[in-house]
């Protein structure tokens, strides 16, 4: 038998192509966060100004 025999060729090969699909960690993304609770905000105080403008009627 040699020192690498087929099985652990394969076994390692296959060890490579697993780590390399498996999903990398992902970085919070600051500006997107920010983004969205922008957009909230502007929401809710579109609903306020809706809400007191119906009030008048």
């Amino acid at each position: 038998m040699s020192d690498r025999d087929p099985l652990n060729e394969i076994s390692d090969s296959l060890r490579e192509i697993a780590n390399a699909i498996k999903p990398k960690p992902k970085k919070p993304n600051y500006t997107v966060m920010i983004g969205w609770i922008v957009i909230g905000a502007m929401a809710l105080y579109m609903i306020n100004v809706l809400y007191k403008m119906f009030l008048r009627f």
